[in-house]
């Protein structure tokens, strides 16, 4: 089914790309008819002047000569539309210079053109705006001179001075006056400029409603079909890829394989980016198709600045780079298993629920992974488990994520962060553990102490482990003399279970103290408590 679909999408968009094709080519056909009769005409209205001056009694030779310049240029433009070939160019090859500086603004000239149009009012309005406050200013300073002008006519008047002087200030005055009058026109008409142009421009929703739509109506399609081509060719690369890795599967991931699968990668990519641009180029869309390769130039320059990361990277795609498949790498604190090394790194923790992790290749760069031993544990208490804290509390076990373990403890579930339980160095009863339980006797049994006392003592507890729940899984029973305290003689009893025991772990531990207590009620053994002893000297 789903490949039925994917021909049908590939059909229907070859169909679609043909029927725009079809049409673009018949309409290019006709205008290119239309061009060749054009120039034909134009080459025979030349040949008629040429021929007139040749006729002429007195021959132009400027004219003659021009006439026969724009023959050869119209005989070459017609070659070029009817051959598709720049005929000129054959002719006379003319070797240019490269010019980086050129080449850029004419890769860029079709996009600040389509930003200088849609800007194109609002500056206009903001440039009326600027040369009306010129004008202003003007005014002010005109006014100012004009002012001054009078006040010195008044001056040279009421001091009795020469007439050629009055009207010397006179003519200057009128002569400002005129040019104030004419700044305060100019305002004048900026303002009324600038009002009509603000009451003709559309409000800023319709405006942006009129672009939104222009640009849908004469990019949208090509965007559509850019993109479409893109994922179209994504899709195709990537279901070849997942075809070939399925052959490829139950061959070892070498070096080889490796570099295809980056090279698929890649070709992927390139192929894509290559169907954006051909799209653009074959519609025409020159704004587009400027800002497309800006975008792709930055997208260069931004990969260029991390490029040692990238080849740190390509080593790990490769398998040799500081962190390798099948070995054992740190994350966040936790050990896990590096299942593949890809774009997206697969890892894995056996031991611990939900313990698989995609991982981005670039947070993999800098960390080193080794082998780890075939008995080495990848999490100290799994889900199941039984654990003894520090604080001689001990829990089960019920989730252990990458996240969080829960452990229920009393008979209530308690969250710890990962990393935070694993700083707490829990015990694993679950793995086996032995019970040291201390027991002291009197100093009235001193001679018996590390031999009858001791083996009494373990007789017992060999007599009541096994009716005690978890009793069964001992694997050794012992009590040894341990030291000589100040009011006792102190031993201790030393019983190894294995995991299975595990749930029992506070039963038992009590279980081996009462029978104890019994089994020196039983012998009367003394059980000593603190006690203070006086000697009085004679």
């Amino acid at each position: 089914m789903r490949i039925g679909g994917l021909f049908r999408f590939v059909l229907a968009a070859f169909l679609a790309i043909a029927a725009v094709r079809a049409q673009s080519d018949g309409s290019s056909a006709a205008l290119r008819q239309q061009a060749l009769e054009a120039l034909e005409q134009q080459i025979r209205d030349n040949e008629a002047q040429l021929k007139d001056a040749l006729l002429q009694p007195t021959r132009d030779a400027a004219r003659l000569a021009e006439l026969r310049e724009t023959d050869a240029q119209l005989r070459d433009r017609f070659a070029a539309l009817a051959s598709g070939f720049d005929v000129a160019q054959v002719r006379s090859p003319k070797v240019s210079d490269y010019e980086l500086q050129g080449e850029v603004t004419r890769l860029l000239k079709p996009l600040v053109r389509a930003l200088s149009d849609a800007t194109e009012a609002p500056r206009q309005i903001q440039e009326l705006q600027a040369q009306r406050e010129q004008f202003l200013q003007q005014l002010a300073d005109a006014e100012q001179v004009v002012k001054g002008l009078e006040d010195t006519l008044r001056e040279q008047t009421a001091r009795g001075a020469a007439a050629g002087v009055r009207q010397e200030l006179e003519t200057s005055m009128k002569s400002w006056r005129k040019f104030a009058e004419d700044l305060r026109e100019e305002a004048l008409v900026l303002g009324a400029q600038v009002d009509a142009l603000e009451r003709t421009r559309a409000p800023v929703a319709e405006t942006v409603r009129n672009a939104v739509a222009n640009f849908v109506r004469r990019r949208g399609f090509s965007i559509v079909l850019a993109l479409g081509s893109a994922a179209l060719v994504v899709v195709i690369l990537r279901a070849l890829h997942r075809g070939l890795a399925r052959l490829a599967a139950k061959s070892p991931r070498k070096l080889p394989l490796r570099l295809f699968e980056v090279a698929f990668q890649a070709v992927a990519v390139i192929g894509a980016a290559f169907a954006v641009v051909l799209v653009f180029y074959l519609r025409g869309d020159f704004e587009l198709l400027a800002l497309v390769i800006v975008f792709f130039l930055g997208l260069g320059w931004a990969l260029s600045r991390s490029l040692p990361s990238l080849l740190e990277q390509l080593r790990l795609l490769f398998n040799a780079g500081s962190v390798r498949e099948g070995e054992r790498v740190i994350v966040d604190g936790l050990p896990f298993r590096v299942e593949a090394l890809r774009f997206y790194s697969r890892l894995a923790n056996p031991e611990l629920q939900g313990g698989v992790l995609r991982v981005p290749l670039r947070d993999l760069v800098g960390k080193t992974s080794r082998r780890s031993s075939p008995d080495e544990p990848w999490f100290a208490t799994p889900a199941g488990d039984w654990v003894l804290f520090s604080n001689s509390t001990y829990g089960f076990v019920e989730t252990a994520t990458p996240e969080q373990v829960v452990v229920r403890i009393d008979g209530v579930p308690r969250h710890y962060r990962t990393v935070d339980y694993l700083a707490q160095q829990p015990a694993n009863l679950s793995r086996g553990f032995v019970l040291y339980v201390p027991f002291g006797v009197d100093y009235r049994h001193q001679k018996d102490a590390t031999t009858e006392v001791p083996e009494r003592l373990r007789a017992a507890l060999a007599s009541a482990l096994p009716s005690i729940p978890g009793g069964t899984f001992a694997i050794s029973i012992g009590v040894e003399f341990q030291s000589a305290a100040a009011s006792s003689l102190d031993l201790v009893a030393v019983v190894r279970f294995s995991g299975e025991a595990a749930s029992h772990y506070g039963t038992l531990r009590r279980a081996i103290a009462a029978t104890l207590v019994d089994a020196a009620t039983r012998h009367d053994f003394g059980i000593p408590f603190p006690q203070l002893t006086l000697h009085r000297a004679d």
